[in-house]
C-alpha cells in the first residue's frame, strides 16, 4: 500500500501495520542486530515503532538516541562533525546574529535508551502469524500480560477432557489429552531437562502411571492391560514404541507427537488460550524436545491424582 501522506484513520492503521511488519521481518533473523534511533519523524509513529520494538525485539537489539551540543542540535547547517572545522552562525528567531561557533567544539553522544522487552511472551505467536498487524500485536501482548498479572491456574479435567485457563477452555480427544497431560507432568514435576520431554525420558512406566491416574479420576479403575476399545488404542501403540530396543521407535513417536501437537495448537488457538499453554518443540532438527512454558507454580488445579 502506497501512501502520499497520513491523513485518515485508515492511513494511520496502515502505517502502523507497515512499521510493525518491517520490524518483525528484520528481527526474524537471529543473526541480525538492529540499531534504531529514537529521534526524528512524527511523534506518533516514533511511539508505534518503540512499542513494536518492545514487543518484538530480542535482547541483542538496541535503541540509541543521539545527543548533540546545545549550539548545534537545531542548527540548520549542522549534520555531523566535519573533518575540517567550520564556523557556523547562531541566530535568534528574528534572524539576528547571536554568536559564531566552531564545529570543533561540537559534541555528539550516543545514549542507549533502556526499555522493557516483552518479546518472550509473543515468540510463538509471531512465528505462526502470517500478517503482523500492530493492533493484533498489542492485543495479543496485552492478553498475555493480563494472564500473568491475574495468575490464572491451568486446569486439566480428565472427566470432560478439557484444558482451561480462567474462562477459556479447549476440548481434546483422549490421545490429545493424554499427551498434553504427560507434558504437564514433566513441567510441573521438573522431569527430564528443565521440565522438557524428550523421547529418551518417555518410558512405559510413565505411560502406565498416567493412564492409571486418568482411570482413577474417572472411577474406571483400568490398567493398560485392560485397554481394548478404540478410544485408548493409542496407549498400546505408545507402549509398543517405547519398548522397542532400537531407535526406530523414535520415528513413530516423532510422527505421533507432531500430529498431536498440531491438533492441540489449533484447538488452543481457536479458543484463544494463552501462548504459554501451547506445547512447543524446543529441540534441534531431528531431536524433538517438547515443553509447556506455562508457569509450573500455576499448575495447581490439575486433577489431584495427576500431580
Amino acid at each position: 500500500m502506497s501512501l502520499e501522506d497520513i491523513r485518515t484513520v485508515e492511513d494511520n492503521a496502515a502505517a502502523a501495520d507497515l512499521i510493525c511488519r518491517v520490524i518483525a521481518k528484520l528481527t526474524a533473523d537471529p543473526n541480525t542486530r538492529i540499531h534504531a534511533s529514537g529521534a526524528g519523524g512524527r511523534k506518533d509513529y516514533e511511539n508505534i515503532s518503540n512499542c513494536s520494538d518492545a514487543a518484538i525485539w530480542s535482547g541483542q537489539d538496541k535503541l540509541p538516541h543521539l545527543l548533540v551540543s546545545e549550539d548545534f542540535k537545531q542548527h540548520p547547517d549542522f549534520y555531523y562533525i566535519p573533518k575540517e572545522p567550520k564556523k557556523l552562525e547562531v541566530r535568534d528567531r528574528q534572524g539576528n546574529l547571536v554568536k559564531t561557533v566552531s564545529t570543533a567544539n561540537a559534541k555528539i553522544y550516543l545514549a542507549e535508551i533502556s526499555f522493557i522487552r516483552v518479546s518472550g511472551i509473543l515468540t510463538n505467536w509471531l512465528a505462526r502469524t502470517s500478517t503482523t498487524s500492530y493492533s493484533d500485536l498489542v492485543k495479543q501482548a496485552q492478553e498475555e500480560l493480563d494472564l500473568l498479572e491475574n495468575k490464572e491456574d491451568l486446569n486439566i479435567n480428565f472427566k470432560n477432557k478439557s484444558v482451561s485457563v480462567g474462562e477459556l477452555a479447549a476440548i481434546l480427544t483422549e490421545r490429545e489429552l493424554f499427551i498434553y497431560a504427560l507434558l504437564a507432568k514433566f513441567r510441573k514435576n521438573n522431569w527430564g531437562e528443565a521440565g522438557c520431554l524428550c523421547f529418551n525420558d518417555f518410558t512405559p512406566e510413565k505411560i502406565e502411571n498416567l493412564f492409571s491416574e486418568i482411570s482413577q479420576a474417572r472411577d474406571e479403575l483400568q490398567t493398560t492391560a485392560d485397554v481394548s476399545n478404540s478410544r485408548f488404542g493409542f496407549i498400546k501403540d505408545l507402549l509398543c514404541d517405547t519398548n522397542k530396543p532400537d531407535k526406530t521407535n523414535r520415528e513413530s513417536l516423532r510422527e505421533t507427537f507432531s500430529q498431536v501437537m498440531a491438533k492441540i495448537k489449533k484447538k488452543f488457538q481457536d479458543v484463544r488460550l494463552s501462548e504459554s499453554c501451547l506445547p512447543t518443540n524446543v529441540g534441534v532438527r531431528g531431536v524433538p524436545i517438547y515443553k509447556i512454558d506455562f508457569p509450573a507454580e500455576l499448575m495447581t488445579q490439575l486433577i489431584d491424582c495427576l500431580i
